[in-house]
């Protein structure tokens, strides 16, 4: 039913936590097989409007080994994406949890500036720079 509406989308944001799908069963819950798949065939369909967001959650998937699956798994797509954007780590979903009556895990602080270039330095670099990979940068800060 989703690719129905494809057709009718200039921008898709598609958001992936972590590469290996073992990793990611053990942190979400859910192997990502079909996440991969969907994001591929999502590329595919729409050239150069799908940005993939990655949150960047500290000791979780912010590894080399973590930024070297990251480019296996969108390499194959790579071309075709608008771009991939790396989230910086934040609580804001610490409310969220305990609206739900669920346990939070608190990872840590969130990256510096420095931290967030240089992650998306190595993944463009290991993605042959096939894509642009961004991030946002505290306002007044250098």
């Amino acid at each position: 039913q989703v690719e129905k509406v494809w057709p009718l989308c200039d921008k898709v944001f598609a958001d992936l936590k972590l590469a290996d799908s073992d990793r990611h069963a053990l942190y979400t819950g859910h192997p990502n097989a079909r996440i991969l798949e969907n994001l591929r065939r999502l590329a595919a369909a729409l050239p150069e409007r799908v940005t993939v967001r990655i949150p960047l959650i500290p000791g979780v998937n912010t590894r080399e080994e973590d930024t070297a699956a990251f480019a296996r798994a969108l390499a194959p797509c790579a071309p075709q994406l608008a771009g991939v954007e790396l989230l910086r780590y934040n609580t804001l979903a610490a409310g969220k949890y305990a609206v739900a009556g669920r346990p939070y895990t608190d990872f840590g602080a969130a990256q510096t500036d420095d931290a967030m270039r240089a992650h998306c330095f190595a993944l463009e670099e290991a993605l042959g720079h096939t894509v642009a990979v961004f991030t946002a940068i505290t306002p007044g800060v250098h």
